[in-house]
């Protein structure tokens, strides 16, 4: 059996291109389908499945062919019912049909195509409510020309019905709307006016009932009307199942997290903006594989960034000065998940992947869901982390105070990169989790590396290429590419001129190449041809290896307009492993001298409180003291001024000088 015969089947109804119809008989290569005129017609059984998969085609229930034989008698209703059908199938072809703005374009290509004026132009009200019928009777146009009794009268007017329903597609279903209880209020407002002015008659609609009306309505549309594409995606989202992983490193979900918390200079205290921290997640032991961090004043998320990432989790990591505990886990992953941001599917990045032979996934655009595992690791990183920062500001806290970020800063770059450390190694990585059945990460990595072993790179060397901005120069002649009034040139880079000039190209073509500033002895210049990266040497020699931009212009450019002018933005610079290690070193610096000036004030505390107990020690009765000083002024007093002999207490004579004042 054909795959129209299991799609389309004797005695359904369709909807033809507009046409209400009935599957009489279909077979490989037949078909016969009668009209609701009454007229035969005999397709090819694919051109029906190429109507079906453009939309033209639509299929009913089996089960509800019978509602053909209800048929309109009166000539008025006969020709309401062509007309409303023409606006439904117009509208049922639009995506989002509930939404008013679809509506409204419906309505006009309905109007301009058929010539509808005055009555026979419906409401956008009236026509969802149609369409609503339509769908809920199976694209039956009886059940909306003719609806069916109720048992129960309406206690509302039908003008009052399509007010309220008017003021709820006007106030409510737009973007930023009012809220179920404005939205009322503005109903009875406008129905107090009419009432006034007697354009409108029957009893008001209650507040419940109101209420009742807005939770009728389909609450996708909803969430689409007011709040976008995104967030109606987000809400139709469905969870079918999750993944299942053998080992680690097997799947690694990489994302950034934009910080509002100002960062100073450890040395000079100077402002350097604000952080964004990228992390990759192993997904199978929960374990964060690397990090990096960017700062600037105004930082979006750049290439380098995510080089540095990479690098950081297939290298060898060196071990904190400040945590307690070590890296877990290191190696080349499998696959490493990321969104479409620009510079996590950028060319480098690509290449860089290419080269270590992992997969690269891309999740959609505004799909958090698609990466799960780093989306809630940041959410915790934000509130248990960040949280506790000082300087630290919350996107709802901006409006609090009247003090900017750079204003607040308190944290310098080599606080905040030990903090993180010590949090990621000695708390994250130590405390259970959910996800593993409330064991520790670092216990499940233990336990999953001792049965494989994850890749590893064979030459780091081939690493070191790839860092900084990808940017493009011209290859000037035999001079190679200048930049920052460096030039670069090599003789694998003359090949390549060579090369490209032969097949017609320009006499100084143009080529792609990587530029780290802080490091401005060499460049990563990019075949295009092969994809295939390799360094270029600066050809000054005053530039050594390792060399920023920076150190060179404040060494040999002193004088000169370069030295007060900024080549990077803050924005684009980037925390590497050798700025993570000089940080340290600043900071044990700034620990052994904190130790020592504490050491110091220690000692002389200790000496103040020996003065004072030494003091204390002395006598302190005011009787002894004052017979001391008697004592004291009576020998004083008692000296001999003759030259007799005086007796001592112990009844030997002395003879001792007396000194007599000299007179003039």
């Amino acid at each position: 059996m054909s795959n129209q015969q299991f799609i389309l089947q004797a005695g359904m109804k369709i909807n033809l291109r507009g046409e209400v119809a009935t599957v009489k008989a279909i077979g490989e290569n037949f078909c016969v389908i009668e009209y609701s005129n009454g007229e035969m017609a005999y397709p090819l059984p694919s051109e029906l499945m190429l109507a079906y998969r453009s939309g033209l085609l639509i299929i009913k229930k089996k089960e509800n062919a019978l509602l053909i034989n209800k048929q309109l008698t009166n000539q008025e209703d006969k020709e309401k019912a062509i007309r409303v059908e023409h606006y439904l199938v117009e509208l049922h072809q639009h995506a989002n049909p509930h939404s008013l703005k679809t509506r409204k374009k419906a309505k006009d290509i309905v109007k301009k195509r058929h010539g509808y004026t005055g009555k026979d132009v419906p409401s956008e009200s009236t026509l969802r409510r149609w369409y609503v019928s339509w769908i809920q009777n199976e694209m039956e146009i009886y059940s909306v020309i003719k609806r069916a009794k109720k048992t129960r009268a309406s206690r509302h007017s039908e003008a009052v019905v399509e007010l309220a329903e008017s003021i709820i597609d006007e106030y409510y279903l737009i973007p930023q709307g009012l809220n179920k209880r404005q939205t009322y209020f503005k109903f009875k407002e406008h129905y107090d006016e009419l009432i006034a002015a007697n354009e409108i008659e029957g009893r008001s609609i209650s507040e419940s009932r109101f209420y009742e009306l807005l939770n009728e309505l389909n609450q996708l549309d909803v969430v689409y009307a007011r709040y976008g594409k995104d967030e109606a995606r987000k809400f139709a989202r469905c969870s079918e199942g999750m993944y299942v992983l053998d080992f680690p490193l097997q799947r690694v979900e990489i994302d950034a997290v934009h910080l509002k918390i100002g960062l100073l200079d450890d040395e000079t205290g100077e402002f350097l903006g604000t952080a964004i921290v990228y992390l990759a997640i192993d997904t199978y032991t929960r374990c964060i594989v690397g990090y990096s961090v960017s700062v600037g004043n105004k930082p979006s998320e750049i290439s380098d960034a995510v080089i540095e990432l990479i690098k950081h989790c297939v290298t060898p990591k060196i071990k904190s000065v400040f945590a307690q505990n070590n890296w877990p886990l290191t190696g080349i992953p499998f696959a490493f998940v990321g969104d479409a941001g620009k510079a996590f599917k950028c060319r480098v990045v690509t290449n860089l992947m290419a080269q270590l032979k992992c997969t690269h996934i891309t999740t959609e655009t505004k799909s958090p869901w698609r990466k799960g595992m780093i989306e809630a690791y940041n959410r915790g990183f934000r509130s248990m982390y960040a949280s506790n920062l000082p300087g630290y500001t919350r996107n709802n806290d901006e409006d609090k105070t009247d003090k900017t970020i750079e204003e607040i800063a308190t944290l310098t770059l080599g606080e905040f990169i030990s903090t993180l450390e010590i949090y990621i190694l000695d708390h994250y990585h130590q405390n259970p989790h959910k996800g593993l059945f409330l064991d520790t990460p670092a216990n499940v990595c233990e336990e999953a590396l001792k049965e494989c072993s994850p890749r590893i790179v064979a030459d780091l060397k081939k690493l070191e290429v790839f860092s900084g901005v990808e940017l493009e120069g011209v290859i000037q002649g035999c001079q190679g590419i200048q930049r920052n009034t460096l030039y670069y040139n090599s003789r694998q880079l003359n090949d390549l001129r060579l090369a490209i000039t032969l097949h017609g190209d320009k006499k100084n073509p143009k080529v792609p190449f990587l530029y780290d500033k802080n490091d401005v002895s060499k460049i990563s210049v990019i075949d295009e041809t092969t994809g295939v990266l390799f360094e270029v040497p600066c050809c000054d020699p005053r530039v050594l290896p390792g060399m920023s931009l920076a150190e060179f212009n404040r060494q040999y450019r002193s004088g000169s307009r370069t030295n007060t002018t900024n080549v990077f933005t803050k924005s684009n610079w980037v925390v590497s492993e050798a700025i993570k290690r000089k940080q340290e070193e600043i900071m044990l610096k700034k620990k052994e001298k904190a130790a020592l000036a504490k050491k110091m004030r220690e000692e002389k505390k200790e000496q103040k409180n020996k003065q004072a107990k030494n003091k204390a020690s002395q006598p302190s009765d005011i009787t002894e003291r004052a017979t001391e000083h008697v004592q004291q002024e009576a020998n004083r007093h008692a000296r001999n001024h003759t030259d007799k002999t005086v007796q001592k207490n112990d009844g030997r004579p002395t003879n001792r000088p007396v000194t007599r004042p000299v007179t003039k």
